[in-house]
């Protein structure tokens, strides 16, 4: 006998900073990260915009100066270690 698939709704999920600026926002799912997650400095400035599907990390990953120019980006991540390659250098980040 199989029991049926319950549907988990995604949760948005926010954090602010002790002065109540957004410091970030995205959602969960079965409590880990899902989708899209956006980091902001207290300028409210784009920080990061990493990328989750079940918890763990998938697509670009791209990390801004709080100029709004693009600092790094993450092309593609290596599960299980603390490594990654950039596009813009190569140079572990991660």
């Amino acid at each position: 006998m199989s029991l049926p698939m319950t549907y988990q709704p995604m949760v948005p999920f926010k954090s602010t900073t002790p002065n109540g600026k957004l410091y970030l926002k995205g959602e969960l799912k079965n409590d880990q990260k899902e989708g899209t997650w956006e980091f902001y400095y207290d300028n409210g400035q784009l920080q990061a915009v990493e990328k989750y599907s079940g918890g763990s990390p998938v697509g670009v990953w791209k990390y801004y100066g709080e100029d709004g120019s693009l600092v790094k980006r993450v092309d593609k991540l290596i599960e299980g270690s603390d490594q990654c390659v950039f596009s813009s250098d190569g140079a572990a980040f991660c």
